[in-house]
C-alpha cells in the first residue's frame, strides 16, 4: 500500500508544540522536503529514496497535513517555520537545505528570510509567491471549492472524492498520474482528523503578497525547478523569482505540469542533487504558461 510504504520509517514527535510526522533516510549534506497542500509527504515518494544516496534527507508532514497533528490554531508561514527549526534541533542539523514544492516553497522562502544563518541553498517547485493574475482569485475560489467538498454531507460520500480527484488531476500535465491509489492516499490524509479545517486554516492566513515582498531578500544560492505545463501557479512565474532572487538558477521541465517531482522524478531528482553538490547540469528554458485550480 502507498501509504504503507510512505510511513513505513516514519518518526512522530512533539515539537513547536505538536505531534510532527517526518522521514528521515541517507547520510550526506542535509536536505529538507516540504509539500504542497493539502498533500503530505507521500509526494516524495519518487524522490526520498534517490535523493537519500547522496544526502541526508528529511521529507516533513507539515502541521496540519499528512500525519502531523491537525489541531486548530496559527497555521502561518511562521508556524511552520517554527516547526522547521524545531526538527532540525530534533536531529541536530545547523544548517539545512530546503527543497518547497507550491505552498512548501512559500514556507522555505519564509524561513530562508526569517532564519538565513540556518538556510545551506534553496530550491523552489513551482512555488507559490506572486498574487498575480487570476491566481489570487483562484486561491479565493479553491477555499469555496474546499468548503464544499469537505462539508459533512460530502466528505465520506462518492461525490466528494470524485471532486477531490477531478482537481488533483488538475496538477499533472498527464492526468493519469493521478492513479486510483494515489487520489485514494491524498483523500485518506486529507479526511483524516480535521485536514478539511486546517487545509481551509492554511489557505485563510497565506498571505500570498507578504511572501512576494520576502522574495528579492532572498540571499541563498537558489534553485528554481518549474513543469512549463503548470495549470495551478504559471510558468511566468517562474522567470519572474529567477529575476528577483540574485543568485539562482532556473530549469523549466517542458513535459511537466504543477508536480514536476512527481511527474519527471529522475529529471528533478539530477538537479536538485546536482545542485547541492556544485556540480552544474542547471538548464533555463521555456514551455507555455497555462492556469487552473488544484491543490497548492
Amino acid at each position: 500500500m502507498l501509504l504503507d510504504d510512505s510511513y513505513r520509517h516514519a518518526i512522530v514527535r512533539r515539537l513547536a508544540g505538536s505531534s510532527i510526522c517526518y522521514v528521515r533516510q541517507g547520510a550526506g549534506t542535509p536536505l529538507l522536503l516540504l509539500h504542497g497542500i493539502p498533500l503530505g509527504l507521500v509526494t516524495w515518494r519518487h524522490n526520498l529514496a534517490e535523493l537519500a544516496e547522496r544526502h541526508t534527507v528529511i521529507a516533513l508532514d507539515l502541521k496540519g497535513f499528512g500525519r502531523s497533528e491537525k489541531s486548530s490554531g496559527d497555521y502561518t508561514l511562521e508556524a511552520h517555520s517554527r516547526v522547521i527549526e524545531a526538527v532540525m534541533d530534533e536531529v541536530g542539523v545547523a544548517r539545512i537545505s530546503l527543497a518547497g514544492s507550491s505552498y512548501g516553497g512559500a514556507v522555505a522562502i519564509h524561513f530562508a528570510t526569517s532564519r538565513p544563518e540556518r538556510v545551506q541553498k534553496l530550491i523552489l517547485i513551482n512555488s507559490a509567491g506572486y498574487p498575480c493574475g487570476a491566481h489570487s482569485l483562484e486561491r479565493f475560489l479553491r477555499i469555496r471549492l474546499v468548503g464544499a467538498v469537505l462539508r459533512p454531507s460530502l466528505r465520506l460520500t462518492r461525490l466528494g472524492k470524485f471532486l477531490f480527484a477531478s482537481r488533483l488531476r488538475k496538477s499533472y500535465a498527464d492526468a493519469r498520474h493521478a492513479t486510483p491509489e494515489l487520489v485514494d492516499a491524498y483523500y485518506e490524509l486529507l479526511r483524516a482528523g480535521s485536514g478539511e479545517k486546517s487545509f481551509l486554516g492554511a489557505l485563510r492566513q497565506f498571505r500570498e503578497s507578504e511572501v512576494a515582498k520576502q522574495i528579492p531578500a532572498i540571499a541563498h544560492e537558489t534553485l528554481v525547478i518549474w513543469g512549463a505545463k503548470d495549470r495551478v501557479l504559471p510558468v511566468d512565474n517562474a522567470y519572474h523569482f529567477h529575476r528577483q532572487i540574485k543568485s539562482s538558477s532556473l530549469a523549466v521541465l517542458p513535459e511537466s505540469g504543477h508536480l514536476p517531482h512527481e511527474e519527471a522524478p529522475a529529471e528533478v531528482n539530477r538537479l536538485i542533487s546536482n545542485f547541492l553538490t556544485d556540480t552544474g547540469g542547471v538548464t533555463v528554458g521555456r514551455g507555455t504558461p497555462a492556469r487552473d485550480a488544484a491543490p497548492v
